[in-house]
């Protein structure tokens, strides 16, 4: 850094060069820590239902750059939800993770770095950055096997937004995250036609 500043004779322009680098590091950290985060909240979410069958967990974000938090459904709870709209909203869920959240804490730094006269476009472009990078790590745990059931099933994620910023977000994620049969049934998970939605899939599945 400091090689950096004694080439610098404008100080703005220091300042931005050693900002930048910053933000570099940073991003490159955001990927292990969200990878760790969502490993670490998935394998307490089953420890805490290990006598029920897990087959949904949650990842609940909002506008603000922050961490988010994180939670799980089993077949058991499943069947106490009056509708398919409570079933699929996550804040529903009963099981949560208390795990040390550092995503938060490497999110906040990155959009520090990017100053207090940032644009819309910088904006934009973080948090772009932000859910393709949520999104890498969950792929990359899934081609791991990391994201099965102690029954071996592979457990279905969905990424929400508590708030209403970015409502399109877990339609789109949902296919890059999950596995692609189950997508049609999420398509149609709030269509009350039985067998041919995400709900009803599972009710049958735990009949069975």
């Amino acid at each position: 850094m400091v090689y950096i500043q004694n080439l610098c004779f404008d100080s703005k322009l220091c300042i931005e060069i050693v900002n930048d680098k910053n933000m570099m590091m940073n991003k490159e950290h955001l990927y292990s820590v969200i990878y760790q985060d969502i490993q670490d909240a998935f394998a307490e979410i089953q420890q805490l239902t290990q006598d029920q069958h897990l087959c949904a967990i949650g990842l609940g974000m909002v506008e603000d750059f922050c961490g988010f938090f994180y939670v799980g459904c089993t077949l058991e709870q499943l069947k106490t939800f009056e509708d398919v709209y409570e079933a699929w909203w996550i804040s529903e869920w009963s099981c949560s993770s208390t795990a040390n959240n550092r995503v938060h804490d490497v999110i906040t730094a990155l959009y520090q770095d990017l100053g207090e006269d940032y644009t819309n476009e910088q904006y934009s472009e973080l948090q772009a950055h932000y859910q393709k990078t949520i999104i890498q790590a969950l792929q990359d745990l899934r081609i791991q096997g990391k994201l099965k059931n102690q029954q071996g099933e592979e457990i279905i994620v969905i990424i929400q937004y508590a708030d209403s910023s970015d409502e399109d977000f877990e339609d789109i994620s949902f296919p890059q995250i999950n596995p692609e049969f189950l997508v049609p049934l999420f398509e149609n998970r709030f269509q009350k036609k039985a067998g041919e939605n995400l709900y009803d899939y599972l009710l049958e599945k735990s009949a069975s």
